[in-house]
């Protein structure tokens, strides 16, 4: 799991659990009550260690009131999910907060 951050940081994230992060993990990642948004196509993060190594993810997960509660905006995250539309597609959103991407093995 990567989690992209509104600032364009990401940060790893995995964990040596066999069931995954929980969902105390998940919200704590990004700040709140989660929300799990499929993509349309995966989107890969090379291993910052080992470029040799991609990650592929097929699902986001954020915070499901992060525009309520003013979380600022996630241009990168926003641009990894238009990206995973496919042909050009742009997303008809913006996302906010923290954006975790995750392959769903990850996901309890």
């Amino acid at each position: 799991m990567h989690i992209v951050k509104p600032d364009g940081s990401v940060e790893p994230k995995f964990t040596d659990s066999d069931e995954g992060f929980n969902l105390d993990e998940l919200n704590a990642m990004v700040g709140g009550y989660i929300k799990i948004v499929y993509l349309d196509k995966p989107v890969a993060f090379t291993d910052e260690d080992d470029p040799t190594v991609v990650h592929t993810y097929t699902l986001m997960v954020m915070n499901e009131d992060g525009k309520g509660e003013g979380m600022p905006v996630n241009g990168p995250a926003t641009h990894f999910w238009s990206l995973s539309l496919g042909q050009g597609g742009m997303a008809d959103d913006i996302l906010v907060g923290p954006v975790a991407f995750s392959n769903g093995e990850e996901v309890q």
